[in-house]
């Protein structure tokens, strides 16, 4: 969050904030998706176990 926010707010804006590569915000946006598949992950096998 706090690497994003810094693009976001008023600061990007101000200047002085580099903007990241692509190569930098493409891994962000893996890992990001790594990150979020790993939660639906662990939902549904909570779902599963809640139902038996």
């Amino acid at each position: 969050m706090s690497r994003c926010s810094n693009y976001a707010h008023d600061k990007a804006f101000i200047g002085g904030v580099a903007v990241p590569e692509p190569d930098e915000l493409l891994a962000d946006i893996q890992e990001l998706e790594t990150w979020r598949g790993e939660v639906e992950k662990r939902s549904k096998d909570a779902l599963k176990r809640r139902k038996k």
